[in-house]
């Protein structure tokens, strides 16, 4: 339980870095989503980051932004290199939030940080266009 806790907070802080990189890209909060699923025993943090600036570009741009965003997350948790490591990351744009209607399709093991903790202030649209049981 223990384990499960220290990587809740660790989900947390992972968040708290993406939205201070949305901040420094000058995205509004809207236009953006963190969604993250941890998976306690092997202490791993799976992070989807969605934005409206990752459907600009073409391959060589989503090359870019995941560089981007992964060298954001290492200087930001450069005093813990072993969250950063811990860390998988999956760049996609806003228009894929339909994906997530439902949440994330979890496998056994695996736990959802609630979205509407990791993004405080902003509307789940979900519930709005798409059905949403949990």
């Amino acid at each position: 339980m223990a384990v499960e806790t220290n990587l809740d907070q660790a989900a947390f802080r992972v968040a708290d870095a993406l939205h201070r990189f949305a901040a420094s890209q000058g995205w509004p909060r809207e236009s953006y989503r963190v969604f993250i699923t941890v998976r306690p025993e092997w202490g791993t943090i799976h992070v989807v980051f969605l934005s409206d600036a990752f459907k600009q570009g073409g391959e060589h741009a989503d090359y870019e932004h995941y560089d981007d965003v992964k060298d954001f997350l290492e200087q930001d948790m450069e005093d813990d290199p072993n969250l950063y490591d811990s860390i998988s990351l999956v760049l996609m744009p806003l228009d894929g939030y339909g994906f997530m209607a439902r949440g994330p399709l979890l496998t056994p093991g695996e736990v959802m940080i609630p979205d509407t903790l990791l993004n405080p202030g902003v509307e789940d649209l979900r519930g709005k266009y798409w059905a949403v049981t949990r």
